[in-house]
């Protein structure tokens, strides 16, 4: 049965990508082969192209060490082969710094593989600050609000998945930005002077 997999493509949560499964025993036709799950989904479509290669399209999902298990007609299972979604990264946070205070603030976050569906995601929170009305627009793009953010944070947002994975992103600024003196005028200044 199945000894090996590659998948071309990025592994990308939203699936849509040819996996292709070598191995022996697959069957002489393409009537041999019943379907194939990865993790508890069905592939989208099953190619059966000889008895040591079958290719799947991968479904939409999330996780890791997730087991590739063809099924034949005649009953029998491959040994479950290990296939992993690609975690979340986030990239950027929209707006990029929040005022402090201010409650119920709309907060985006831009990156890749974030969730292809709500039920994806378990807990959404910014540093300390849990986050509510959680919308996934798609894989790249979702949506929080904030209930109130402190001053002058970096801050680390935290994606726990409906599977139990938990994803950090460090060094997302979110709060107001810190002061910082440029250049003053004039370049010197007497005792007593207001600068």
């Amino acid at each position: 049965m199945a000894t090996s997999l590659a998948a071309m493509g990025q592994n990308s949560i939203d699936g849509g990508y040819v996996l292709s499964l070598r191995g022996d025993g697959f069957g002489s036709a393409s009537t041999d082969v019943l379907g194939v799950t990865v993790g508890t989904v069905e592939a989208i479509s099953v190619s059966w192209n000889s008895s040591t290669l079958v290719q799947v399209v991968v479904p939409p999902g999330i996780g890791t060490d997730l087991p590739v298990v063809l099924r034949r007609r005649d009953g029998l299972r491959s040994v479950p082969i290990r296939f992993s979604y690609a975690t979340p990264v986030v990239a950027r946070v929209v707006p990029p710094f929040l005022l402090p205070g201010i409650g119920n603030t709309l907060v985006t976050l831009l990156g890749n593989n974030l969730a292809t569906r709500r039920s994806d995601i378990l807990r959404l929170a910014v540093g300390n600050y849990e986050c509510s009305q959680i919308t996934v627009f798609n894989s790249s793009a979702v949506s929080c609000a904030l209930l109130a953010v402190d001053l002058w944070t970096t801050s680390v947002i935290s994606l726990t998945d409906s599977v139990g994975a938990r994803q950090s992103f460090n060094g997302i600024f979110i709060g107001l930005p810190e002061p910082r003196v440029v250049r003053s005028r004039p370049a010197v200044a007497a005792a007593g002077d207001t600068v």
